[in-house]
């Protein structure tokens, strides 16, 4: 009977630790819903990848015909070897990855990005190229308060657009492309030889 206390209070100690646990690894999930995202598959690494396509693309990031899931595909997996990289901030880099692998196409299915196909390295650094489609979330997959969006600039600069104001961001991002193509439309030479929209990997 003399250790009945001592076993309650180790029981008591013990509930005390795993609740303490408990608390954390949900704390951790709140902060992070769709998991963490270290840079090497967020933003900086999908940069990294389109960055090296372009220098070896005559200046283009990834185009297709068959739209902007088939363009980020170029990537996978001469310039993003793992896959992970291509399923977003809010995606499943695991699953991802695995159905990459298996030959599957990248969709909105598995792959949270909203790519703009059809811009250069050398186009204006306030051009978003990438981001993602869920509001509410930091690059690295942090939650935000403000709904803000994680954005990928032509520069390699990185954003957070608010959710008050992603309509006027997305009505600017409009005009500078209309004005880009403008220019392009009176521009001949080197600069803007391309290769099939579709190449594949080397």
């Amino acid at each position: 009977m003399m250790n009945s206390p001592r076993r309650l209070k180790g029981m008591l100690a013990l509930l005390c630790l795993l609740g303490g646990v408990s608390a954390v690894g949900g704390y951790r999930v709140y902060l992070y819903p769709h998991g963490r995202r270290p840079g090497g598959v967020s933003l900086p690494g999908v940069y990294g990848a389109l960055l090296t396509y372009a220098q070896e693309h005559n200046g283009w990031f990834p185009d297709s015909d068959q739209g902007q899931y088939r363009a980020l595909q170029l990537l996978y997996n001469e310039y993003c070897p793992s896959g992970r990289e291509l399923a977003g901030v809010s995606g499943n880099p695991d699953r991802t990855a695995d159905a990459l692998r298996s030959g599957t196409a990248l969709s909105s299915n598995l792959s949270s990005w909203v790519y703009v196909p059809g811009l250069r390295s050398d186009d204006p650094g306030a051009l978003a190229i990438l981001w993602d489609s869920k509001p509410g979330l930091y690059h690295d997959g942090r939650r935000n308060s403000f709904g803000g969006r994680a954005v990928l600039f032509a520069s390699g600069s990185i954003s957070n657009v608010p959710a008050m104001d992603w309509d006027r961001f997305e009505r600017k991002q409009r005009e500078l492309r209309l004005e880009l193509q403008s220019k392009r439309a009176t521009m001949s030479g080197e600069r803007l030889l391309r290769p099939h929209r579709d190449e594949q990997r080397k």
